[in-house]
């Protein structure tokens, strides 16, 4: 399906499952791509839109609203099949879903800081976000240029997965009301579950378990640097990966659920 007039957009709703097993791409300055079901949305092929992707899952026997499946590539490392989900420079790529979230492919680009899209978010209220690569060469990765929000019952960023916003400025934000998991390796074939930001990563959630590794890094040198990682816990944060930041880190245990982002960092900025 190609869309190329100016302005247009693709709209595809079902009661029942979707199966993205062909090419969807909107290509036209402006164009949009809305997918809807109240099933399961199951994407195994590229989706791509010129400004905007929506994609909003139900719940299904799978557990799992919208699944991104792993993608296949060439041996020069180049797209061949499974899902992926790109826009065009500064677009945006909202995914919701009452169930689960597996992102097993790419959403935003293929490989790390070349991101176009400016903005992803992925929010689900009674489900988890589970990002989980195959291998250090088939990562599957939420990759935004600005930013990137996650908001979940579980977040799980698993061995051989990435979450970045490396565009200048860029943040990203993990709020779940259980657990924040950020996962080891688990062979010498796999590489650790990354978040990585260009000046803020903000974790808040009733436990945080960091095995992989969280970095904000904008290039500066301590006075010099913007780079702030904060992690908001209710209970507990348990680390046994790396979390490093070109400037501040910001630890706080005893978080209430009810407060915002915004209210902790501003607490935390005058404590400092």
């Amino acid at each position: 399906m190609n869309v190329t007039q100016a302005d247009a957009y693709v709209d595809i709703y079902s009661e029942g499952k979707i199966d993205v097993n062909g090419l969807i791409e909107a290509r036209a300055t402006g164009a949009d791509i809305f997918i809807g079901s109240d099933n399961l949305i199951n994407v195994n092929n590229l989706i791509y839109a010129n400004d905007t992707i929506g994609l909003d899952g139900g719940s299904s026997l799978y557990g799992a609203g919208v699944v991104v499946t792993a993608l296949s590539k060439d041996v020069n490392g180049e797209y061949l099949s499974g899902g992926l989900l790109k826009t065009d420079n500064d677009g945006s790529i909202f995914i919701s879903s009452d169930d689960d979230i597996m992102i097993l492919g790419a959403v935003g680009e293929l490989s790390a800081g070349n991101a176009l899209t400016s903005d992803i978010i992925l929010t689900t209220i009674s489900g988890d976000i589970t990002l989980h690569g195959t291998s250090s060469d088939q990562y599957a990765r939420v990759d935004a240029k600005d930013s990137v929000a996650m908001s979940a019952k579980n977040i799980n960023i698993l061995e051989s997965s990435l979450v970045s916003a490396l565009g200048d400025g860029g943040y990203v934000t993990l709020e779940a009301t259980k657990v924040v998991y950020i996962g080891a390796s688990s062979s010498e074939s796999d590489a650790v579950g990354r978040v990585e930001a260009d000046t803020r990563i903000h974790l808040k959630a009733d436990e945080a378990r960091i095995a992989g590794a969280m970095n904000v890094d904008d290039g500066g040198d301590g006075s010099n640097s913007l780079s702030k990682l904060y992690i908001s816990v209710e209970s507990l944060a348990f680390i046994e990966g790396t979390v490093t930041s070109s400037s501040d880190i910001y630890f706080h245990a005893g978080v209430d659920a009810t407060d915002t982002l915004v209210s902790l960092e501003a607490a935390k900025t005058l404590d400092n």
